[in-house]
């Protein structure tokens, strides 16, 4: 197996890390206090370090989009499977079992259903934020047909296919949401 390692993937790997870092350093952002002196340092040190989930995207992208050269599609669902699909399901289980035990009683069993249910299908698993998951479940579900795509599409073909892609998820969505307060994650 060729091990190779690509120095511009490297660094944004590591650029990626900290950006999680920094935004998990400071969760307050999302609480604005007006009164507060340095909220402004806060909101800073989130746009700048924003990108550390479409960087990880990015990343997958770029290492997986030739798996066929190194094994077969049915290998690489079997480490897709292993490497994300166990410990998001395990986690998600945990953080449940742990919502059920902390609202049994307070709740009707039915709207903890539909909260662990809600929770699976969209990522939003009770007490954490793992929304990241079913995007990058949909990646690699769509890798087989993507790096087939890639070796036959021209350049101008692929930057036709990003640009659609840009404009329908980055534009779009975001303008028919902001007009009909529509709600692009569902839980029941």
């Amino acid at each position: 197996m060729n091990n190779k390692r690509i120095l511009y993937l490297d660094i944004i790997n590591v650029v990626s890390c900290f950006s999680v870092v920094a935004l998990h350093c400071d969760s307050y952002i999302h609480q604005y206090n007006h009164a507060e002196t340095y909220w402004w340092l806060r909101a800073l040190v989130n746009v700048l370090f924003y990108n550390a989930v479409p960087l990880f995207f990015m990343l997958s992208g770029a290492t997986l989009i030739g798996y066929h050269k190194r094994y077969d599609t049915k290998t690489f669902f079997k480490k897709r499977i292993k490497r994300t699909v166990v410990p998001f399901l395990f986690w998600s289980i945990c953080f449940s079992l742990l919502y059920v035990i902390t609202r049994y009683g307070k709740d009707n069993g039915m709207d903890i259903l539909k909260v662990i249910v809600g929770g699976f299908i969209t990522g939003n698993v009770p007490f954490t934020t793992y929304w990241f998951f079913i995007p990058l479940f949909l990646l690699y579900a769509f890798m087989p047909f993507l790096s087939v795509m890639v070796g036959h599409l021209s350049d101008k073909q692929q930057l036709y296919l990003i640009g659609l892609l840009f404009f329908l998820q980055s534009c779009i969505a975001p303008l028919i949401q902001s007009t009909n307060n529509l709600s692009w994650t569902w839980v029941p």
